[in-house]
């Protein structure tokens, strides 16, 4: 029967430029402990926001596929003597390998005859495979900056605060920084965080987009994406392209929104490298131009929300950026 297999590593907020990273050496993690375990090659797919590092995979077996194993032991004319009876190296050879010495088989090597031993090996369950490596594989990744927390034995991007692991429903059970595996994820930090529970692997990206939470950054950047070309539209205006910020503002957020406002337009009177280096650095906004590619006194930010009904966050980045520019333009003067 094919299997899906979920992990879930929940975090207090992770700095959005180490979640890039993360998500590739997970993926290369499993792929590498799949490949060592003998596993037949399968899609592994890594979900990242800033609370939440996931890891998906599907097509998996039941258990791994039963193989071969040959252990080589001395040579042959160290294993018999001239009449063809075992000496000490055959029968000490048989026995730590747990066989008869009726059973060694002779194999030829680049040096000569030797025994050898042929085993075969059951496949282990995969669920037990994977839930045997993965605290092993949270240790292994690196990051740029670590921290520790409670009994500080383990470091790690951010706190851990849970872990969900299933393959399909069954709960893979292990332990990681304290944290035991579980069924439940969590929610959206502004609608309070309350638990999701994850009836099985299959089910897992649908109930976080029930919550209002998108997973896969590449649905989170087309949706920013929309939102700023739909909102630059409104205030009659086009976004400077930005790769690399849309690249942060993707992984600051859980769901996005983008959130247009306005600054004084006497701020206009600084160089437009000024304006952007404001906005862009200090404030994650993106800036605004006409028609003709000169400054608009707007910009577009992008908040971890669904909506903004009083305007509370508009108002909070318009105080904010005031501020920003009036500095500049003091120190520019």
């Amino acid at each position: 029967m094919i299997k899906t297999f979920l992990l879930e590593i929940g975090c207090e907020e992770i700095p959005a430029r180490m979640i890039p990273p993360a998500v590739d050496q997970l993926r290369e993690g499993f792929r590498n402990e799949l490949q060592l375990h003998h596993v037949p090659p399968v899609k592994v797919e890594v979900f990242a926001t800033p609370r939440r590092l996931a890891v998906i995979i599907q097509g998996l077996p039941d258990r791994q596929p039963d193989r071969e194993t040959q252990v080589t032991g001395p040579t042959v004319t160290s294993a018999f003597d001239a009449s063809g009876e075992p000496t000490q190296a055959a029968s000490g050879f048989a026995r730590a390998q747990g066989v008869r010495v009726e059973d060694l088989v002779r194999v030829k090597r680049s040096r000569g005859e030797h025994v050898a031993v042929r085993k075969q090996i059951p496949g282990r369950e995969i669920g037990d495979i994977l839930a045997s490596l993965i605290p092993g594989l949270i240790d292994s990744l690196n990051f740029a900056k670590t921290m520790r927390w409670g009994n500080g034995e383990h470091r790690f991007v951010r706190p851990v605060r849970w872990i969900v692991a299933r393959m399909d429903s069954r709960l893979l059970e292990f332990s990681w920084a304290g944290v035991d595996s579980s069924t439940e994820s969590r929610g959206h930090r502004r609608k309070g965080s309350r638990p999701l529970p994850i009836r099985s692997a299959g089910v897992y990206l649908k109930v976080l987009r029930r919550a209002g939470i998108l997973p896969d950054s590449r649905e989170r950047r087309a949706e920013i994406e929309r939102q700023l070309t739909e909102a630059a539209r409104q205030m009659k205006g086009i976004p400077v392209e930005d790769e690399e910020l849309l690249e942060t503002v993707t992984f600051l957020v859980e769901r996005p929104l983008v959130i247009p406002g306005r600054f004084a337009k006497e701020f206009l009177d600084l160089p437009d490298e000024v304006l952007r280096t404001a906005l862009r650095y200090h404030q994650k906004c993106f800036s605004l131009l006409d028609g003709e590619g000169k400054m608009l006194n707007g910009f577009l930010a992008v908040a971890d929300a669904e909506a903004d009904p009083q305007g509370t966050i508009r108002r909070g980045n318009e105080w904010v950026l005031a501020a920003r520019l009036a500095d500049a333009q003091f120190f520019w003067k």
